[in-house]
């Protein structure tokens, strides 16, 4: 299982509040406004390391690998634009710092240090003046860039004369994307696709998928829903504006073992069992 970790700006006491006017929204994004903070001055920092007596709260930072390339994308917004400069700081166990990278694009590819124990990564002021931040995602150097897009796609087979298309839709977890590495299909008579909706994107899925269902205008679509949500979306919205057969979760869910209802967020999801759901409901 290969993951992309999603980090969202949720920690109050690690932002500069001097003069600062801080919105947050249900989806949790966030617009920092604030015209007389110094450049050079920290505007948001994250760790790995949290002191739990102190703050009762988990890292909000994942743990990586020593000697490992990964792959940081930042999803915000800067006024004035290239304002923003960003630094990935890396401790040792003694919590020196051992090494860091600065830069000011949204993606940066880094090797995590082999004494690294612990890291930070914070957005410094350059001379801006608001920032609307979405979200920073984390994870493998080695996943196709694709993968960290809002609403991801990945084909399962290769039938390019198909003229069916099976659509699986998988809602991301709130904190993390998760790519099975073994997934595969022995259907030979219809082209399957897995489509990863961020938990962001769910707020408003809607022009994305129909983005893609244009792109299959020629083919007979069907689309499998793997999560109550995206189940009311497609009844409520994608359904009255387009032509496809939507299969809901009811069906692609079964057999998925016993969850922990009280802790959603906590669920796992068998995208085996699903897709292998689904191919029995294509050899029908």
């Amino acid at each position: 299982m290969k993951i992309i970790n999603q980090i969202y700006w949720d920690r109050v006491n690690e932002t500069y509040m001097y003069g600062t006017k801080l919105s947050k929204r249900i989806d949790e994004t966030v617009t920092f406004q604030n015209n007389l903070m110094a450049s050079g001055e920290k505007i948001m920092r994250w760790s790995s390391r949290l002191n739990y007596q102190a703050y009762k709260e988990v890292p909000r930072l994942p743990i990586l690998l020593s000697g490992k390339k990964y792959r940081i994308k930042i999803n915000m917004e800067v006024n004035p634009e290239d304002t923003a400069i960003f630094c990935l700081r890396f401790f040792d166990i003694q919590t020196d710092e051992i090494s860091k990278v600065v830069f000011s694009s949204m993606e940066k590819e880094f090797i995590y240090p082999s004494q690294a124990v612990s890291y930070t990564f914070e957005i410094i002021n350059g001379g801006c003046s608001e920032i609307n931040f979405a979200k920073v995602q984390l994870g493998r150097a080695d996943l196709p860039e694709k993968a960290f897009d809002e609403f991801f796609v990945m084909p399962l087979n290769q039938l390019k004369e198909a003229k069916k298309v099976a659509l699986i839709l998988v809602a991301d977890n709130k904190r993390a994307r998760e790519l099975p590495e073994e997934l595969k299909t022995t259907i030979t008579d219809t082209q399957v696709f897995m489509g990863y909706i961020s938990w962001q994107e769910l707020f408003n899925p809607v022009s994305r998928l129909e983005s893609w269902l244009k792109k299959h205008e020629e083919e007979t679509v069907l689309i499998f829903s793997s999560d109550k949500k995206i189940d009311q979306i497609l009844e409520d919205s994608l359904a009255k504006k387009c032509d496809f057969e939507f299969i809901t979760s009811n069906y692609t869910l079964e057999n998925q073992g016993q969850q922990p209802w009280f802790l959603p967020e906590m669920v796992k999801l068998d995208q085996q069992q699903v897709l292998n759901n689904v191919e029995r409901y294509l050899r029908k």
